[in-house]
């Protein structure tokens, strides 16, 4: 609330509304990413019905993929959303991010086996994807 009274009084209304923009993407945005790890790693002992990702699984695939990831987002941020107009690209990021917890609900409802897609799969292109594309961007 400081921030967006001293952006206020300080900048132009158009800077001060893309300031709160970005604030109430932030604050709606749900990062699950810690409590998701715990899930993730879990043992069959403490979820039998866990996807039990090694460690060397987790952070190594998650790490390999998110930079891949972060990558190819600033190479389509720069070739597509650099030019739009601020809403259309707002409405572009806030849609990704939308999607990122959508994923991590599919994967622990186990709905990704009714798609017939294993753990380790719908992890990369879930999780590890989305996740990376709407932080960078």
């Amino acid at each position: 609330l400081i921030l967006a009274g001293v952006t206020y009084t300080v900048f132009p209304r158009v800077v001060f509304r893309i300031i709160v923009a970005v604030m109430l993407i932030k604050i709606s945005h749900i990062k699950l990413g810690g409590v998701l790890g715990y899930y993730y790693t879990a043992d069959a002992q403490c979820l039998p019905d866990g996807p039990h990702f090694s460690y060397t699984y987790y952070i190594t695939v998650a790490g390999i993929v998110g930079s891949i990831v972060n990558l190819i987002a600033v190479i389509l941020y720069q070739t597509y959303l650099s030019s739009c107009r601020l809403r259309s690209a707002l409405i572009c990021l806030i849609s990704a991010g939308a999607i990122a917890p959508i994923m991590d609900i599919i994967l622990i409802k186990r709905w990704n086996y009714v798609l017939g897609i294993s753990d380790k799969v719908f992890f990369i292109l879930g999780s590890a994807i989305f996740e990376h594309f709407v932080n960078i961007v």
